[in-house]
């Protein structure tokens, strides 16, 4: 077992992946991630995945001690490194403590306010993901919003607001997207589509997705993956695969997917199921103002002028 130190020199005992008795950690298995995101799914659709499932911290070691690994007490950094904060007066950066009856059940940084209000929060829920959510969007074991914490000034500010920090998690961002991405070619993904007979129905299954949604809600910092994603040459001739990466594209527009959108349009591989998408995602992107025109007479003729 390892220890850390508070601001006050104290240890706490905590444990990494992987790690010998008393310990004896190990980190998830492919098929245990795959069942947590499916609860996940099912339980919390409107949270978003930051970091994927894994032993190796937990709430207290993400909140309180910059995600250095899986600790059992939270109460000496409480003591050491926080001052208590009135609950009507958040910033971002600031811990939110639930309990659970008498006892800490659950801890969280504050990552969005509005006025007095918290509006999101982000935390690792034990060995599941790492997550945004809301203030009351959180399992029932955890209890209740019980006080609100923030650093004393000899404390280092969480990890969240350090120019460090926002590099590491430029890159967590980055591999959330990879991700979820990759989870966009699930066989799952797939058949849900199959369902589709209209571009209508296609598209409200799409928009349904919880991974189009995360990517939608990451907004600008996935448009680098995501136009490679419609890039490849197995998504451009997938109808499927097309259909979801020009979805996204239109709800993420960049210039730079203008000439590989016009190059798609113009190359006869558009399916007719997705050819309102692929016109919406052009225009949008190319920020074309098709004046009640038809959309997709619009794209396909304008397309071969950004070529």
């Amino acid at each position: 077992m390892s220890v850390f130190k508070t601001t006050k020199g104290r240890a706490v005992a905590h444990c990494h992946v992987p790690s010998p008795p008393p310990c004896n950690l190990r980190e998830v298995t492919a098929k245990e991630v795959k069942a947590a995101r499916a609860w996940m799914k099912e339980h919390f659709p409107d949270a978003i995945e930051v970091r994927p499932p894994t032993f190796a911290y937990n709430c207290f070691g993400y909140a309180l001690a910059e995600s250095h690994g899986w600790f059992l007490e939270a109460q000496p950094f409480f003591d050491d490194d926080f001052f208590d904060v009135p609950f009507d007066q958040p910033q971002v950066g600031d811990v939110l403590v639930y309990m659970k009856k008498t006892a800490v059940a659950h801890t969280a940084v504050v990552t969005r306010v509005d006025g007095d209000s918290i509006t999101e929060l982000q935390s690792k829920w034990g060995a599941m993901p790492e997550v945004l959510h809301t203030l009351t969007e959180v399992p029932a074991a955890y209890g209740k919003p019980a006080f609100l914490l923030r650093r004393t000034e000899d404390s280092a500010p969480h990890a969240m607001l350090t120019g460090e920090s926002e590099r590491r998690d430029e890159q967590v961002t980055q591999e959330a997207v990879r991700e979820l991405i990759e989870r966009l070619s699930e066989p799952d993904v797939y058949v849900e589509l199959m369902l589709a007979s209209t571009e209508e129905v296609r598209r409200t299954i799409i928009e349904t997705l919880p991974w189009v949604r995360d990517l939608i809600a990451i907004g600008p910092k996935a448009e680098k993956a995501v136009l490679e994603f419609f890039s490849r040459d197995e998504t451009q001739n997938n109808d499927q695969l097309s259909g979801i990466a020009l979805y996204l594209l239109q709800r993420i527009p960049s210039e730079k997917a203008v000439r590989p959108l016009a190059r798609y349009i113009r190359s006869g591989k558009v399916p007719a199921i997705n050819r309102d998408l692929a016109a919406q995602a052009f225009l949008t992107s190319a920020d074309i103002d098709v004046a009640g025109e038809d959309p997709v007479s619009v794209a396909f003729n304008m397309a071969e002028r950004f070529l």
